[in-house]
């Protein structure tokens, strides 16, 4: 009886110890959380994207910049790929925020976040925004993120704290369709936004098929 016992506990703080390992395993760290390794960068890029392959829990934000998809050439830094971004479809929650201003070019969504459920917001974009997705478009300068058709967010179901600001963006059609007042658990009020939401000169919807 005794060593029967002694069996089972082996046996569970054995399963314990795999289970505590596999969770910190599937955890990373976001661009600007000082106990992990991108504590200094400016944005996610090609150098570094790789580093969230498995990840299922960024602690900290994910930042995505125009370089990042352009090249650098003063820190020798090379374009991302599209298929590069495939590292971050096991990612389901980020604790702090998401912002993207460029995207692969080739690429129309955002599906390559399809597995992310939930944004906390524990830090947000300038004390407001737990989502950012800013276009960029000037008749004699550079187009960001002017490809993009729809957001392709299959499983996002709870940001947690702050906004949703998406805008600028010409070519994005179902802006409208997630149904964000669901998904906003805790709205921060600001004049510009309606509970929580403010989306802003994307594709009129009257031009939507």
């Amino acid at each position: 009886m005794a060593m029967h016992f002694l069996s089972t506990v082996f046996f569970v703080l054995v399963v314990l110890a795999w289970s505590s390992k596999s969770e910190e395993s599937r955890r990373c760290y976001g661009f600007d959380n000082l106990a992990g390794p991108l504590a200094k960068v400016r944005s996610i890029n090609s150098t570094n994207i790789g580093y969230f392959e498995g990840c299922e829990i960024v602690e900290g934000n994910m930042l995505f910049l125009t370089y990042a998809f352009k090249g650098d050439i003063y820190t020798h830094t090379p374009p991302m790929n599209t298929s590069q971004l495939q590292a971050l479809s096991s990612i389901k929650v980020i604790t702090g925020f998401l912002y993207i201003n460029a995207w692969a070019e080739n690429v129309t969504n955002f599906s390559a976040f399809k597995s992310l459920e939930k944004i906390e917001g524990r830090t947000l974009f300038r004390n407001i925004a737990a989502i950012v997705m800013q276009g960029v478009y000037a008749n004699n300068g550079p187009h960001y993120l002017q490809q993009i058709e729809s957001l392709g967010f299959a499983s996002l179901k709870s940001i947690d704290n702050g906004n949703v600001y998406i805008g600028q963006m010409q070519n994005l059609c179902y802006d409208k369709t997630v149904d964000w007042q669901s998904v906003l658990k805790n709205p921060i009020h600001r004049s510009t936004f309606t509970k929580g939401l403010l989306l802003r000169r994307n594709k009129p919807k009257h031009l939507c098929e």
